[in-house]
């Protein structure tokens, strides 16, 4: 006659109030990996968008609830491991693919990772005590290897043929997209300008060209014909302007905006450019 596990309902339990503490602070979570991607200077190479950090976060804490599900509590690595059938483990594979696509080195993609482990680890020192952190601090960890083993067997294991095809595919993918956003940025009616930090010109559309030159023709500024070469040149003069230097008018709103402690992120003004009056709106993206 089988005897139940007594140990089960205990083990279920402490599986469910693991599960319940990562999904109900996933937003706890992004703002911490976003901390961590500034302080870190990762955030120069990824994304700004608030939303794509949340969807990072979301993807992680669902493998790791995936393999909770499963009833598991024997989260150990073994030798003879099939971790291409490991929920957790997949989240890693998935990942590898995804970001060797986009050109991003290993060294680097595992490098940050440690963040995403160091977030979670928080969050259980925070919320957990007594024999249970000890646990939920162990399973993390073993979360964190299985990803983690999963990228670069899936990094190492792909050929180079096959590599290669994805950055043929990525790069097309990458021109097109990039295409389509010149198309959007031209054929807006408003100026615009890109600023770096510094308050350099990093790009600026069409309309944002006429005010400065009434001759400029769409898209010019991006490509010219070197004839001597028969090719295609960057021929973007403007670029790596100061604005001090190029819209003289603007630079003062824009010093003023960053000299006070403002709440908002935009502010609208209007001001007299050649003769005319002239609106627009300053956003600061932080």
């Amino acid at each position: 006659m089988d005897h139940p596990n007594k140990n089960q309902p205990k083990s279920d339990m402490m599986n469910k109030k693991l599960i319940q503490l990562i999904q109900a602070n996933e937003d706890w979570l992004m703002e911490k990996i976003l901390h961590y991607a500034i302080e870190r200077e990762y955030s120069k190479y990824t994304s700004t968008l608030k939303e794509a950090w949340r969807l990072s976060i979301s993807g992680l804490s669902r493998s790791f609830v995936s393999g909770l599900e499963t009833g598991r509590t024997d989260f150990e690595l073994h030798p003879d491991e099939n971790y291409s059938k490991d929920p957790i483990a997949r989240f890693g594979i998935n990942e590898a693919i995804l970001h060797r696509e986009r050109g991003i080195d290993i060294g680097m993609f595992l490098g940050f990772f440690k963040y995403y482990r160091q977030c979670y680890i928080e969050l259980i020192d925070a919320n957990v005590n007594g024999s249970e952190h000890a646990t939920y601090s162990r399973w993390i960890h073993l979360f964190f290897d299985r990803v983690e083993i999963g990228l670069c067997s899936e990094w190492i294991n792909t050929k180079e043929k096959k590599l290669f095809k994805e950055l043929q595919d990525a790069n097309r993918k990458m021109t097109n997209e990039k295409n389509k956003y010149l198309t959007i940025f031209e054929s807006l009616a408003q100026p615009v300008l890109l600023l770096t930090p510094q308050l350099y010109i990093d790009n600026m559309n069409h309309a944002a060209s006429i005010l400065l030159d009434k001759t400029s023709v769409s898209g010019s500024k991006y490509y010219a014909i070197d004839l001597s070469k028969n090719e295609m040149t960057d021929n973007h003069p403007l670029k790596d302007k100061h604005v001090k230097e190029m819209f003289p008018w603007l630079y003062p709103v824009i010093i003023e905006f960053h000299s006070e402690k403002r709440y908002q992120q935009s502010i609208e003004k209007q001001s007299i450019w050649i003769m005319k009056i002239v609106h627009f709106k300053y956003i600061c993206l932080k």
